[in-house]
């Protein structure tokens, strides 16, 4: 069944949204990898999802685990990469060169970058025009371009929020 393939995923995620943290699987998330394996290539995308999403869980503690092991998913068949770009998602939001790397978009020489926001600070229900420009002075590569936007927390302090612009 779809369901219960789904549930052995989900239900050994380390960080589950709708449920507490597995400190086990927190701790150490490779007794899970097995199962992972054996889903990476379900038929269903609801199953495949819940495998990204899974990695990413394990992205957060332990991100060079987490990269090695959608590497060598990556090297074993390409159109594992939706799957693979998914489960690096919160490395690749954090820069991260080996994530980035994985996904052919770590090497950034021979490339510029240049951007302006307006206004520089918005308002509450206001509107902001971002625009960005990129120039490759080197070889074709893939380019993954976000924009990190800082907002007013509560606290009074400030955090930044990551959203994909795109990748090209």
């Amino acid at each position: 069944s779809v369901h219960v393939r789904r549930l052995v995923s989900e239900g050994t995620r380390p960080r589950l949204p709708w449920a507490p943290r597995l400190p086990a699987f927190v701790a150490d998330p490779r007794p899970c990898l097995p199962l992972l394996h054996a889903l990476v290539d379900d038929p269903e995308e609801y199953v495949r999802r819940s495998v990204a999403n899974h990695v990413n869980d394990i992205s957060k503690d332990h991100p060079g685990l987490a990269v090695e092991t959608c590497r060598t998913w990556l090297a074993a068949d390409k159109s594992r990469r939706r799957l693979v770009a998914h489960g690096l998602r919160t490395l690749v939001k954090q820069g991260d060169s080996r994530a980035l790397d994985v996904l052919g978009a770590a090497d950034a020489k021979g490339l510029d970058a240049s951007g302006s926001v307006s206004p520089k600070r918005a308002r509450i229900g206001g509107a902001v025009v971002v625009e960005a420009a990129v120039t490759n002075h080197g070889r074709a590569r893939t380019v993954v371009l976000d924009v990190r936007v800082h907002y007013r927390k509560a606290s009074g302090g400030t955090g930044p929020k990551t959203f994909k612009l795109a990748e090209f």
